[in-house]
């Protein structure tokens, strides 16, 4: 993990949102960053004569609250910024994490069980897809970090992909400020089998053994480095699994990857997030894993592959795709032209790709051909290019 130079504190005027800052402040205090306080003005409603006054209003108040809270964060030693833009602020933070430099952004959850219009809202869901730096999320209700008793354990839960492990640098730097210990986590979740929908014993042993090889492995080249460690397999649903555990720690907090940014990735991806947000009790690190490896690379001075490169744009590549396969694939690639936010070059793309791919009418028609049904009695999957 680079060094934390800046951390982005998104504030909308209320004491819910600033539950945030014990913790920004407590981070750049360990850390030496700059915080950056943000609060966006914006005006809503009709259009009238007076919308500039109101505007210039809205600026004015936004900046004396900023100021307000910056003297006081200053007056503990810190190093703070203020940043008071003209939007929407799901927009305002994301672009601010950027023009910024920013390294974090910590912001509070709000509204009813912890959760609401940060999290579920426009505001959160823009900044969880758009940012490309992890984000702290606290929930509203959870205590400051005291200093005679800060979190013991930052719990990681893994899934055996590398996408998953690129919280590990992210929650070894919190637990080295925080003086704590690691708890790697995997959640087994188990197919139903048979008439009673119960999962066979020599199944869930198989699937229990491979998934403690898996985290001894990754807990080996921790220990390496000094780290106080421990490792647990919970079976259950993911989401269940990773709150209930990091309740039994006690004084913990949660470091996760999140699994990509687009409407496609979280279609696929986004319900161990969004089901750890609303089951768990303690402060969240979503590290966004494809803005991670893409920095990972720009250290490293390595070339970025993406979808400029004519190499691969030029490729013909054959899969074998179930008919399941290609309905999810026509839904995905259909809600990512719906809700997206691509260029019109990325847009006709994905229509393009959408046109080559069955309908469930044209699906149905090549299960009537004689090799359609064939394939379908083998269990074969179709093939498209």
């Amino acid at each position: 993990m680079a060094t934390m130079l800046r951390i982005l504190v998104p504030l909308d005027g209320s004491a819910l949102a600033e539950t945030a800052l014990p913790w920004a402040e407590l981070l750049a205090e360990r850390t030496g960053a700059t915080l950056v306080l943000l609060r966006s003005a914006l005006v809503r409603g009709l259009i009238t004569e007076d919308l500039l006054e109101a505007e210039v209003q809205a600026v004015q108040e936004a900046e004396e609250y900023v100021g307000r809270v910056a003297g006081a964060l200053r007056e503990h030693g810190l190093s703070v910024e203020m940043a008071v833009p003209y939007g929407e602020p799901g927009e305002a933070i994301v672009e601010a994490s950027a023009w910024r430099s920013a390294d974090l952004v910590v912001m509070a959850t709000h509204g009813r069980s912890g959760l609401g219009r940060w999290v579920y809202g426009s505001v959160a869901d823009h900044v969880l897809r758009g940012a490309t730096v992890p984000v702290f999320l606290v929930r509203a209700g959870v205590a400051p970090p005291v200093r005679a008793a800060l979190p013991s354990q930052v719990v990681v839960p893994l899934d055996g992909s590398e996408v998953a492990e690129a919280a590990l640098p992210w929650a070894v730097e919190l637990a080295r400020l925080l003086g704590a210990g690691i708890a790697l986590l995997r959640a087994v979740e188990l197919p139903a089998f048979g008439e009673n929908l119960s999962p066979r014993a020599n199944v869930l042993e198989a699937a229990e053994v491979e998934a403690r090889r898996y985290l001894e492995g990754v807990s080996d080249g921790l220990r390496r480095d000094g780290l106080e460690l421990t490792y647990a397999v919970r079976l259950g649903t993911p989401a269940w699994s990773i709150a209930s555990y990091a309740g039994e720690l006690g004084s913990s907090l949660l470091a996760m990857a999140t699994h990509g940014r687009s409407a496609m990735a979280r279609l696929v991806y986004g319900s161990v997030a969004a089901g750890v947000l609303r089951e768990a009790s303690v402060p969240l690190l979503l590290v966004p894993a494809r803005g991670m490896e893409a920095g990972r690379r720009a250290a490293r001075r390595e070339p970025v592959v993406g979808m400029r490169d004519e190499a691969l744009l030029g490729m013909s590549v054959t899969l074998s795709l179930t008919g399941r396969d290609v309905l999810l694939l026509r839904e995905a690639v259909s809600t990512t032209l719906w809700f997206g936010r691509e260029d019109e070059t990325q847009r006709a793309h994905w229509r393009a790709l959408l046109d080559t791919l069955p309908t469930a009418d044209g699906l149905r028609s090549r299960l009537e051909r004689p090799e359609g049904r064939a394939a379908a009695a083998a269990g074969a999957a179709d093939e498209y290019r």
